[in-house]
């Protein structure tokens, strides 16, 4: 049985106009989480993702502009591409905020929030099995996005982790079969 003081988290207190309160309070009932739910959502977003884009001058652009340069940019330009920024990105996250490198952290800090924030995919998800982890990766934009999901990605386990993984592409989806080390 957890105790109590194990369980509680620092308080803090904010003060905010009540235009932002009342927006607030309006995406939280939107999204079905309670202000404070919603409140470190947004905070976990900004430090671990936004802070990251903006020191790094990254742009955010719309869905139907990043499908139309996966489909005229060359696959391997793109993996080129998603392989730098990718393996940048965890560097950078992991060092600044003094993360370990294990798979744990990979999913818990990369692939449960910054992969998907960044675009990446839409829907994570780890299914552990006796001798091995499958990471599904599901997302809009095709066969070819999948494939260079699944070679990115694979690439950045291998670099960071030491970890070997096999993969299965799917028009949307993408499962990486990862070995134990």
């Amino acid at each position: 049985m957890v105790k109590a003081t194990q369980r509680k988290k620092p308080n803090i207190t904010i003060i905010s106009d009540a235009k932002t309160l009342n927006e607030l309070k309006k995406w939280a009932d939107l999204k079905g989480l309670s202000m404070n739910a919603l409140i470190n959502e947004v905070l976990t977003k900004n430090i671990f993702f936004y802070r990251y884009v903006s020191e790094h001058d990254c742009m955010i652009i719309p869905s139907t502009i990043y499908s139309n340069m996966i489909d005229v940019l060359p696959e391997k330009t793109l993996v080129d591409l998603v392989n730098r920024i990718i393996n940048e990105m965890v560097q950078s996250i992991f060092l600044h905020n003094n993360i370990s490198y294990t798979l744990d952290n990979m999913v818990k800090f990369y692939f449960e929030n910054i992969g998907m924030w960044s675009g990446l995919y839409n829907i994570f998800k780890r299914y552990s099995e006796m001798s091995s982890t499958n990471l599904v990766f599901e997302h809009k934009y095709g066969i070819k996005w999948s494939k260079i999901i699944a070679q990115s990605i694979s690439s950045l386990l291998k670099e960071t982790l030491n970890l070997s993984s096999e993969h299965k592409i799917l028009p949307s989806t993408v499962i990486l079969q990862v070995g134990k080390r």
